[in-house]
């Protein structure tokens, strides 16, 4: 379960940033690749750069775990870490966002 809980954390900080992209009418190329979509919305908001490094060790769990027999199971540290790294990513992109577009 929890190689399942790690795979959604990279999803969700994706898909943060990719709405950010979007939010900006920035096109992006079909990837799963956080950094890469960090540095593209760094263009728009500075603040992106401080996130390169959350997506460079997020990125991988869009493929590692979901595969069977291609990793074992991650353990409850690195899924704490995922999940606490997604969130404030996701908070970032959300105080860039207008309060009008209501988030919650």
């Amino acid at each position: 379960m929890l190689d399942t809980a790690i795979y959604h954390c990279q999803q969700a900080a994706e898909k943060a940033v990719k709405g950010y992209l979007v939010f900006c009418d920035q096109e992006f190329e079909r990837t799963h690749d956080i950094e890469l979509l960090v540095q593209t919305a760094a263009r728009y908001a500075q603040g992106f750069l401080n996130w390169i490094d959350v997506g460079i060790k997020l990125t991988p769990y869009a493929r590692i775990y979901r595969y069977p027999g291609y990793a074992g199971e991650p353990d409850s540290e690195q899924v704490a870490w995922a999940l606490s790294a997604a969130e404030g990513l996701y908070r970032f992109v959300v105080s860039l966002l207008p309060p009008e577009i209501g988030t919650e």
